[in-house]
């Protein structure tokens, strides 16, 4: 008989019970583990750990399906869609490894998306399904964007005053959020991941205010000529976010563009330099 690894594996699965209070300790110690990791992940993280990070879960996850990938392929696949250097890539080609690939790098685009969506599940008529999850489709970008009565109108392709009442409705439930008054007013989905940011991106002063400015600027400077797809995988922000920064960092004169502009990257700036 093989050896049960995991809880879907157990004949009574998904039906199964366990006593919660008999996990106590292992939940306080993950969720000390987990505030740390947050706020560690606020930092820039090194590239090429993210890439081995998705590569281990790509393999893990493939394992678990039963389907034998292999590991460098995976890894050279990820490195390459996040424009990561510094390994040796394999030359190698492979369905299943390159598919196992793709799907890390979707689930952490879109991960929030299935979250949200079982949160609110129950909340949603088919209009507004339809709706919010064709705004994951353009990654935590989209998501973050959020809602007005006129993108309402052009994505569920009804009249205005209909998109309006929908996103009263909706609001009512508390699935999304009201920001501003009158024809002005936006909606924001209600989940943490999509808050508004809240560091801040403009004005740029001498000392540059701590957070996504100078994690972008310490960035530039350890890993010259890059661009914003690299500073993506390496910054726990949506693109507009690291896009707002680039353009703020570059208005004041803390880094510069160099080079065409598909294959250029940015450099830091002689009075940037420590």
């Amino acid at each position: 008989m093989p050896t049960e690894r995991f809880n879907w594996q157990r004949k009574e699965w998904p039906s199964f019970t366990f006593a919660r209070g008999a996990l106590k300790d292992e939940l306080a110690a993950f969720a000390r583990s987990f505030r740390a990791a947050k706020a560690t992940l606020r930092e820039p993280q090194d590239p090429l750990v993210v890439a081995r990070a998705l590569a281990d879960g790509a393999v893990a996850t493939s394992d678990i399906e039963g389907v034998k990938v292999d590991a460098a392929v995976v890894m050279s696949s990820i490195c390459r869609a996040l424009g990561v250097s510094g390994i040796p890539l394999s030359a190698a080609r492979d369905a299943a490894s390159e598919g196992a690939a793709r799907m890390v790098l979707a689930v952490r685009e879109a991960w929030n998306a299935p979250l949200y969506a079982a949160r609110y599940a129950d909340l949603f008529s088919g209009r507004a399904r339809t709706v919010v999850l064709r705004m994951f489709e353009d990654g935590e970008a989209g998501a973050k964007a959020g809602l007005s009565a006129a993108k309402w109108t052009r994505m569920a392709k009804v009249s205005k005053p209909t998109a309006t009442r929908d996103l009263a409705e909706l609001a009512k439930t508390g699935a999304i959020v009201p920001e501003g008054t009158g024809p002005q007013t936006r909606y924001r989905l209600n989940h943490p991941a999509f808050e508004p940011d809240r560091e801040p991106i403009e004005p740029i002063n001498d000392g540059i205010n701590d957070g996504i400015n100078a994690a972008l600027l310490r960035l530039v400077r350890n890993h010259p000529g890059r661009g914003v797809p690299f500073f993506l995988s390496s910054i726990k922000a949506s693109r507009a976010t690291v896009e707002r920064a680039v353009r703020a960092l570059v208005r004041a004169g803390r880094i510069e563009h160099r080079g065409s502009r598909k294959t250029g990257g940015y450099y830091a700036t002689p009075t940037s330099m420590p």
